[in-house]
């Protein structure tokens, strides 16, 4: 049977129709959920669409300030953000941040692991430092995994991958939380290689990626470091119960970024790219003016910047490296903001990407004192072979 409204004045505006439903008193257009209306003895013809009500800004993360110090552990396509031609501390220091150089340190190990950086002991100099034995110097730590990042949809393969970065990312974590100048701990989610996640020029994909391309993995992979976050929000929260309620590890989705990319590439609207591959400068790591489009990301999310705005009430200030033109510029400050405004994850109000990627905590997860990490189950992926209620273990356990 169709809804339908009763329509007191054809000439009232919409907020003012009033509807009656059974046992309801009067309400107007503006309390109906979302769907398609009909009215009923009115003048009006045609259906009233009503659509569903926006939902409520995500999570706010606290932004860096120029006395923020804040170390990135990871590999390339950190780098690929953090280092390569000076991006990111060029750019800070025209938007106003002071002393970038000293309060900005790198912890990059070519092609590393978490497992392995945790393990590796970094030479201080420089703008290198170690993100493990130094972390008392930081307020905040960004980290990544190195690929192929591990498929979390299937648990009872490739488990040995998921048990150690789980694990060392937990260790890492908690060794910010307890050693650490602050807590704040973000994950830089990455992008495949070209010919796909798990692939490369000269080797397929292994079976747990075999079903995806360059462009459809990068969704996965999103869904993967929310997992990694969600997880580790869990952990610590158990560990530490003294954490601040609203206390989580936040994503900066490189995935997102390159995901857009892409599309508008395909759609002709990225300045200075033609084709797809002109993304990179091999066949994964980001060629120089997506360099600079990632360092935009990454600056606008880490500090709240609006670099749009800053340069238009200062043209010319904002940072623009000499191998990315204005174009390029302004598309990639856009192309930050929104995606800013809209990946929950990142902890500037978004609302799109916040749903729960680990499913089940509070009854799947068994609590002990160390010694073994358990993640749960991903939600909304098939879970083969193991019922929900016996998640796998992780091992490890040695958190300061």
């Amino acid at each position: 049977m169709a809804n339908r409204i009763i329509v007191t004045d054809v000439d009232m505006t919409d907020d003012n129709i009033l509807f009656v439903t059974r046992r309801a008193l009067p309400q107007t257009i503006a309390g109906l959920v979302a769907g398609t209306w009909y009215t009923l003895n009115t003048a009006m013809s045609g259906p009233i669409t009503v659509a569903a009500a926006p939902p409520p800004p995500g999570q706010l993360r606290t932004p860096l300030t120029s006395a923020s110090n804040h170390v990135h552990s990871g590999h390339s396509l950190t780098d690929d953000y953090a280092a390569w031609h000076r991006n990111m501390r060029e750019l800070l220091v025209s938007i106003g941040v002071t002393a970038p150089y000293e309060t900005m340190k790198n912890s990059l190990m070519p092609g590393s692991s978490i497992m392995a950086r945790w393990e590796h002991e970094f030479d201080v100099a420089s703008i290198n430092t170690d993100a493990r034995r130094n972390i008392v110097e930081f307020d905040t730590l960004m980290i990544t995994e190195s690929l192929p990042v591990p498929r979390f949809a299937h648990p009872d393969e490739d488990v040995d991958h998921q048990r150690r970065t789980l694990d060392y990312l937990c260790r890492f974590v908690a060794n910010t939380i307890v050693n650490g100048g602050g807590n704040d701990v973000i994950l830089w989610s990455i992008w495949p290689d070209i010919h796909g996640p798990g692939a490369s020029a000269t080797q397929p994909a292994s079976p747990l990626w075999s079903e995806f391309a360059f462009r459809t993995g990068l969704p996965e992979h999103g869904r993967i470091f929310k997992y990694m976050a969600d997880y580790t929000t869990w952990k610590m929260k158990q560990l530490y119960p003294s954490l601040p309620d609203n206390w989580r590890a936040w994503v900066f989705p490189g995935h997102l970024f390159m995901q857009h990319l892409y599309d508008d590439i395909i759609a002709g609207v990225a300045p200075g790219y033609t084709v797809v591959e002109d993304i990179f400068s091999d066949d994964i790591h980001a060629a120089d003016p997506t360099s600079y489009g990632l360092t935009c990301l990454v600056t606008t999310l880490l500090y709240g910047f609006d670099l749009e705005a800053l340069d238009a009430v200062n043209p010319g200030s904002v940072f623009i490296p000499e191998y990315a033109t204005r174009a390029q510029a302004e598309y990639f400050w856009a192309l930050a903001n929104r995606i800013a405004a809209e990946y929950e994850p990142a902890g500037r109000g978004g609302t799109v990407g916040g749903e729960a990627a680990l499913c089940g905590i509070g009854n799947q997860h068994r609590e002990h004192n160390g010694g073994q990490v358990q993640p749960g189950r991903p939600c909304g992926r098939r879970n083969r072979g193991r019922p929900a209620s016996r998640p796998r273990p992780v091992q490890g356990g040695h958190h300061p």
